[in-house]
């Protein structure tokens, strides 16, 4: 799995971390409050987080995990228009606050605890405000430009969060499946405007060197 050193901390950063400094088809950026779609190419990063900044101060920001084809210009993107993933995920969500489901791990601590069991350490865990976004990237993109390599990438990720979701199960708490390709999760560095208190989204893991010298 990819390692991050040092941790992203704003748009920008999460994007070239995910993907790359240059990377085939387009990044999705959806915001939820206005159901709006934005699409960047590889060299508008910079752009990218401009928009995100200025969507996270009323809207909740989300990217698509999956890259999408090149020539998309309207709505989120489904499975069959991804073009290539950066990794694996899970979308832990925690508590109650925020959501419902009373089997979900109480806390972050919990969740973070059931995670590292796992034999693949993350490359990156991010708070998401009510529960953990954790990806395990790969050292390259996964190309999933035809029907066959996309049904093996859902075969891929459909398996890993069973795993998990078994592992989690376990310790008696459950897991969401968020293991389709056309996933969405928040953007690091924006808000989460689930309730009336905003949350920021940060990264928990891997902490900046100064912190873990603490």
């Amino acid at each position: 799995m990819k390692k991050l050193e040092p941790p992203p901390q704003t748009p920008s950063e999460f994007f070239s971390s995910l993907f790359g400094a240059s990377f085939p088809g387009k990044l999705a950026i959806w915001t939820k409050q206005d159901l709006t779609t934005k699409f960047f190419s590889a060299d508008e990063l910079v752009k990218a987080e401009r928009y995100c900044m200025r969507k996270a101060e009323t809207s909740d920001v989300y990217f698509g995990v999956g890259l999408v084809r090149a020539d998309l210009t309207s709505g989120r993107g489904k499975a069959d228009d991804v073009t290539a993933i950066p990794g694996l995920w899970l979308d832990i969500d925690v508590g109650t606050e925020g959501h419902k489901g009373a089997k979900y791990p109480p806390d972050i601590n919990t969740a973070w605890k059931i995670v590292k069991e796992f034999p693949v350490k993350p490359s990156l865990a991010v708070h998401s405000g009510y529960g953990l976004h954790v990806y395990w990237l790969f050292s390259e993109l996964l190309v999933t430009d035809t029907p066959e390599k996309r049904a093996k990438a859902a075969t891929l990720s459909s398996n890993f969060q069973l795993k998990m979701r078994d592992s989690f199960a376990v310790h008696g708490y459950k897991v969401d499946n968020t293991s389709d390709l056309s996933r969405v999760l928040r953007v690091v560095g924006t808000n989460n405007h689930k309730q009336d208190q905003t949350k920021s989204v940060r990264v928990k893991y891997p902490k900046p060197q100064k912190e873990e010298s603490k």
